[in-house]
């Protein structure tokens, strides 16, 4: 019963896409950072570590958390800060600042 539904959906779901504006764009490639992690589960040495996801465990597999990254997040939490990302244009004091510093204050491009 389960595998006739899921034929069906699936069947409906690739009509449906053949009617779409979007029909006919193929998937982006796999991002390679991402892969990093199924490389990592894939590989049987007893001695890997994973050091591309930023997540660090100890001997025992807990994660360990380096002290600057505890420094920064008890800076987050006093300064009453959130964890968000930056925009993909940067943070825009620190773009400010360093074409500041790039170009002089005095420089036309700045």
């Amino acid at each position: 019963m389960f595998t006739k539904s899921l034929v069906k959906a699936t069947r409906c779901a690739t009509q449906v896409r053949a009617f779409s504006a979007w029909g006919s764009l193929t998937a982006a490639p796999a991002d390679p950072i991402l892969g990093l992690n199924d490389a990592f589960k894939k590989d049987d040495h007893p001695k890997k570590v994973l050091l591309g996801m930023g997540a660090y465990r100890d001997d025992n597999g807990k994660p360990y958390i380096l002290p600057c990254v505890r420094k920064a997040e008890e800076r987050i939490l006093a300064n009453d800060m959130d964890h968000e990302y930056a925009g993909i244009q940067g943070i825009d004091s620190f773009v400010d600042k360093s074409q500041k510093l790039a170009f002089g204050a005095d420089n036309k491009a700045y």
